[in-house]
């Protein structure tokens, strides 16, 4: 699930990395949030098997999320920014091999730490007591780090997750919705893992 709003350029990226995907059962849908720069005849001409939902104003990022999950079909849910850049084509497979093996886990994801255009590892993100949160930056010392929360700029989550925990919560019109929902499957006692792959 990808939301946009007048961001074409990067969501033709996008979109041509997911379909790069070497997991092939998947299902992609872009909800557009009343772009004007194209991005929705866009879609339409060059990724057909793709699904849309045009919304007819900005909904903000929760609606259009929770719009998407109303349309999706699959057992698992991958929500990527328009900007998110799957340049590994083994991503989404390396991550639902990850989910399959492991019991606990309740969502996964993960950023690249770019310096100069070059990967140097991965961003993770620590929540404070104050409710605030930073950046940290680690090296791939390890495959695999536990985190506070995760962006859903990169997030993937069992669709039956959603189902118990409850989906977006709509006050968040953009920004923080991840850490809400970080936290809430957090406190069902499972982990947000985020990986290299």
């Amino acid at each position: 699930i990808i939301v946009n709003w007048n961001r074409k350029k990067d969501l033709e990226k996008c979109l041509e990395l997911v379909f790069e995907q070497d997991y092939k059962n998947k299902e992609i849908i872009v909800v557009d949030n009343n772009s004007n720069d194209g991005s929705v005849e866009m879609i339409k001409q060059k990724f057909q098997k793709a699904k849309i939902l045009a919304n007819k104003e900005n909904l903000g990022a929760c609606i259009a999320k929770n719009n998407g999950i109303k349309m999706s079909n699959g057992k698992y849910i991958w929500f990527m920014d328009n900007d998110s850049f799957a340049l590994n084509r083994k991503t989404l497979s390396s991550m639902v091999d990850l989910a399959q093996k492991s019991n606990n886990f309740g969502a996964i994801g993960g950023e690249a730490w770019i310096e100069k255009d070059l990967v140097k590892g991965i961003k993770r993100r620590k929540l404070l007591l104050n409710g605030e949160s930073i950046h940290i930056n680690s090296s791939f010392n390890k495959n695999i780090f536990e985190e506070d929360y995760l962006s859903t700029a990169n997030f993937f989550v069992k669709k039956e997750m959603l189902d118990s925990i409850g989906i977006f919560n709509p006050i968040y019109f953009y920004l923080y919705e991840d850490a809400d929902i970080s936290f809430r499957i957090k406190k069902k006692g499972l982990k947000l893992i985020s990986t290299k792959e």
